[in-house]
């Protein structure tokens, strides 16, 4: 068998993997001793992750490479932030099936009871015919082996594939092995879509299930994962699991821009956000925002009680921070760049390892990004700090959050007198960058309009434009897209956002509430998912010792969006917002869900202990001059894009909170 001889890359961890050679007979396992690493001021001895990473398969499988190995350094910065520093790592050619299943058992040799364990795995995935009778869709789901065929020969009956059976048996040794004091959370950052590949990008599955003559496929199912009996544990004496896969079995999962697991990433940047308060289905709604962001219309599942703690109550109440790869003095590298928000012109500031959030008692300098790519940056330091880089932190004091503008192709307008005119319309917009290449979405002439679709597989964006109303329209996608990116996490606010499904009746016009529903009978693969015709109404609860004041908004799956509160009133004055502490209060408007959806919705609340109005500025009546609040003000530049104003930096300690909750309309 012809494989690519690599080497583990080993980024800063106490317990490695190692794998020598590329065929599964020549694999060992060696755990090299403790190293020293920037987590190790919070380094807990009984959190462990097993990583396994497929980006490069034997030729003769036929599977096109994918980034996974980026999505190893991401797994480990965030879950060195919380406090796991024990990483058993399987890469490319030694991840065979084999040598999948030779890990779990060494690491299982690892695990003790009442321990917290993450299992990680980036690879393609593809679906097989059931060999068990078990799957509704008589399809099981499969990850695909560094030596798994893509299109095997008649008579393959997935000898070299890893069915979910196989990795639920795997993943139950582990929960038993934990006991009922641990934790386990799987994260899959595959897929198992059969529909093909459309348009450029990679995309982590797609290939067509092997399934014998005559098979017929069930197209619309979107069950996916391990039986649900997994999920719970092999029995009362066993750990509690949760399971996050990338997408429904009926989609495809598209790495984010050519260069990590798009599952990876989200996770990375929602388990910023984790506290020992955090319940998954918290810290899931969080992940699903961050999907939203980076790639519309994919939408993540979950298995597992969604309403328990995050690593069983042991999350860390941690704000983000970067660790250093390289420190020079007053010059240092980090390993985060523009994936993670740090850019050219981000401010940093560098503090004693071990500080939980910025403080001016563990502030040793503070600093400016000069250089950024994906996954690293390079800054300048107002002052020497030695050579120690494990003896540091690094927190952004102002980074980016979301694009600030939208790639544009014309190339399929096939007049050329035409195609400049448009030219002349878009480029009056800031926000709108026409390139031949790396574009978001392109342009075609369609029923006497114009119609815009997504470059990554041609879907549908938006029809029935004029040329006029394009810049507009695309204006407010970034718009969009950058509000849903936006993140603040104060860590004294604490404010949640949930659904309260009741059933009414219109009496006099009015519609009343008779009764309220459990949101349990509404939940769907860990998402709240109604039905056109549902009705429920939001629930605010301030979980923290100050009154906070809130607004809120609605972003549909494009990015657009709209202000949800606050309200304006016959008299013109726009209501006020504010929930006492440890209050709650549920908003009198009824919700009630029209058409299917076509990815994830959501609801945004900004919360602050200022004032806020965000109604005056969304409405266009308030000029800067007026604004008070630092929300107000950020969002009035939002508002004020298309004028040139750029919210591009943003102060990430400002005393602000944001929640979101997503949703789905079912059919």
């Amino acid at each position: 068998m012809v494989g690519k001889r690599i080497t583990v890359l080993v980024l800063a961890v106490v317990s490695i993997f190692i794998i020598q050679g590329c065929k599964p007979k020549q694999s060992a396992i060696k755990v090299l001793p403790q190293a020293k690493t920037s987590y190790q001021t919070i380094s807990d001895s009984k959190k462990k992750a097993l990583i396994i990473a497929i980006g490069h398969y034997y030729k003769e499988t036929l599977w096109k490479d994918i980034h996974s190995l980026s999505d190893t350094g991401i797994m480990k910065e965030s879950l060195g932030r919380q406090g796991f520093n024990q990483f058993m790592i399987l890469c490319d050619s030694q991840a065979t099936k084999e040598g999948i299943l030779k890990a779990f058992e060494e690491f299982s040799k690892w695990l003790n009871p009442n321990d917290v364990a993450v299992v990680h795995i980036s690879s393609h995935g593809q679906q097989i015919e059931d060999d068990n009778n078990e799957e509704a869709d008589r399809l099981d789901e499969a990850i695909a082996c560094a030596n798994s065929p893509m299109l095997p020969n008649k008579g393959y009956k997935g000898e070299l594939h890893l069915r979910d059976d196989e990795l639920g048996i795997e993943l139950a040794k582990l929960s038993a092995k934990l006991g009922s004091g641990g934790d386990l959370l799987v994260l899959l950052d595959a897929c198992y879509s059969g529909t093909g590949t459309r348009g450029p990008g990679s995309f982590r599955g797609g290939a067509k299930p092997i399934v014998s003559e005559g098979f017929e496929l069930d197209t619309e199912d979107e069950t996916v994962g391990l039986n649900s009996s997994a999920t719970r544990g092999s029995s009362n004496s066993s750990a509690p699991m949760t399971v996050i896969s990338a997408s429904k079995a009926n989609q495809k999962n598209k790495e984010y821009k050519d260069s990590c697991g798009s599952l990876s990433l989200a996770f990375y940047k929602a388990s910023q956000k984790l506290s020992p308060r955090s319940t998954y289905q918290a810290f899931f709604s969080e992940l699903q925002r961050e999907m939203a962001v980076l790639i519309p219309y994919q939408i993540p599942t979950m298995e597992g009680e969604s309403n328990r703690y995050v690593f069983g109550g042991r999350a860390r109440d941690q704000e983000a921070f970067y660790s250093i790869e390289q420190l020079f003095g007053n010059d240092l590298k980090l390993n985060a760049g523009s994936m993670m928000g740090l850019v050219k012109g981000s401010i940093i500031e560098v503090h004693k390892a071990g500080a939980e959030r910025p403080s001016a008692e563990t502030l040793v300098s503070k600093g400016k990004v000069y250089w950024a790519d994906q996954f690293s940056a390079r800054a300048e330091l107002e002052v020497d700090i030695g050579k120690d880089r494990y003896a540091y932190w690094v927190f952004a004091k102002k980074k980016k959050f979301g694009d600030l503008n939208v790639g544009l192709s014309l190339l399929a307008i096939d007049d050329a007198t035409e195609r400049k005119a448009l030219e002349n319309i878009l480029t009056t917009s800031p926000l709108v960058e026409l390139r031949d290449s790396d574009n978001e979405l392109y342009l075609i002439s369609s029923e006497g309009g114009y119609a815009l679709h997504w470059v990554k597989d041609s879907s549908l964006f938006r029809k029935g434009l004029k040329a006029a109303d394009l810049s507009q329209a695309l204006d407010y996608h970034v718009q969009g897209q950058y509000l849903k990116a936006l993140e603040f996490t104060y860590s004294e606010f604490n404010m949640e956002l949930s659904f309260i499904p009741v059933i009414a009746e219109k009496i006099n016009g009015k519609w009343l509430v008779k009764d309220s529903l459990s949101i349990s009978s509404f939940m769907h693969q860990g998402l709240p998912s109604f039905k056109p015709g549902d009705r429920a109404i939001l629930r605010v609860k301030n979980k923290c010792d100050y009154s906070l004041y809130f607004n809120m908004i609605y972003l549909d799956p494009n990015g657009e969006f709209t202000l949800y509160i606050p309200k304006k009133k016959r008299s013109g004055v726009w209501d006020e917002y504010m929930v006492k502490a440890h209050d709650s209060l549920d908003i009198s408007y009824m919700l009630t869900f029209g058409e299917p959806s076509k990815g994830i919705e959501m609801f945004k609340l900004f919360a602050s202990s200022e004032p806020l109005n965000f109604g005056p500025i969304f409405s266009g009546s308030m000029s800067r001059g007026s604004i008070n609040s630092e929300l107000d003000q950020l969002f009035y530049k939002v508002n004020s894009m298309t004028r040139g104003e750029e919210p591009k930096f943003i102060d990430t300690q400002s005393k602000a909170t944001t929640t979101t909750l997503s949703f789905q309309v079912l059919p």
